[in-house]
């Protein structure tokens, strides 16, 4: 039944539309989470002329680490603060480590986050698994705007690091000097200049297209 929903939504989305190839909007950054806890992983939306009211991508994650249950048993992932109060998320996981994402708004309002926050997922390390570098993506990604124009997101990577409690506390020392005006890339190292990536700077993630 969830899955039969999650398709017809999406057929709603896709009908009738004109398709356009686009680089990456979407970006995410490498994550770390130690073995048997937890950790938070943002999705930005870079900033673009063109606004979107809905999306839709999978999100393929490696064995052993998988997105977060609360007490009730969702899965731990919400919209910004900013985009919650007008659109609908609704992620399910469609097939052993794939899960799926779609928010939509009813009345067609913009996507939009300040800090260019999209969705924030809660990841979860089993206790077994191994301190390693491993892979994880985004794929089959839909952006689709009010006007009908639809972006199809291309399919990237990024790293999920399982690493031990001492280097968390170290990145957290790393995160707690980030609290100023300099800018840092993700992996800690100052910028003078920064160009077009994302940034951490006054200890938020910052997009510069």
């Amino acid at each position: 039944m969830v899955k039969r929903y999650l398709v017809s939504v999406a057929a709603a989305l896709t009908a009738a539309f004109a398709y356009a190839q686009s680089d990456s909007l979407l970006v995410v950054g490498d994550v770390n989470i130690v073995p048997g806890q937890e950790n938070e992983l943002s999705i930005l939306l870079k900033e673009t002329s063109q606004s979107y009211t809905a999306f839709q991508f999978d999100m393929q994650l490696p064995e052993g680490i998988a997105i977060a249950e609360d007490e009730a048993g969702e899965l731990k992932a919400s919209l910004s603060e900013e985009c919650e109060a007008d659109h609908v998320l609704v992620v399910k996981n469609i097939a052993p480590n794939t899960y799926r994402f779609l928010s939509y708004s009813e009345t067609n309002d913009d996507l939009y986050d300040s800090d260019g926050v999209l969705v924030n997922v809660t990841l979860s390390a089993d206790e077994t698994v191994a301190m390693d570098t491993f892979s994880a993506s985004i794929s089959d990604g839909l952006l689709v705007s009010a006007s009908r124009n639809q972006a199809i997101q291309s399919e990237f990577s990024f790293d999920v690091n399982v690493v031990d409690p001492t280097a968390i506390q170290k990145l957290s020392i790393l995160n707690s000097q980030f609290t100023n005006d300099n800018w840092h890339n993700l992996q800690g190292q100052r910028i003078i200049s920064p160009r077009k990536g994302v940034y951490i700077r006054n200890g938020k993630k910052v997009v510069i297209k």
